[in-house]
């Protein structure tokens, strides 16, 4: 009878929204949620030259929302 080795566990891989993508992070706009907590809009690089759209809690940085991913070749302004 052969034991079954534990399986082997993958090296976990930095995420691409680490320390230095906070800091390239643009305030895009802010409210005042339903239940009055004030979240945050902003825009941070991804892989790709793409752009990721997040909204957040604006006290705690946490509860991170993914809005919108921006493909490279998305106009940076939409016209008026």
């Amino acid at each position: 009878m052969s034991v079954a080795a534990p399986p082997r566990q993958r090296p976990r891989r930095k995420s691409p929204r680490g320390p230095r993508a906070q800091e390239q992070s643009t305030p895009l706009g802010a409210y005042t949620a339903p239940d009055s907590r004030e979240r945050e809009i902003l825009s941070t690089p991804a892989p790709g030259a793409s752009t990721l759209v997040i909204d957040r809690d604006a006290l705690t940085r946490r509860d991170e929302r993914l809005i919108a991913h921006l493909p490279a070749d998305n106009p940076r302004r939409t016209p008026a």
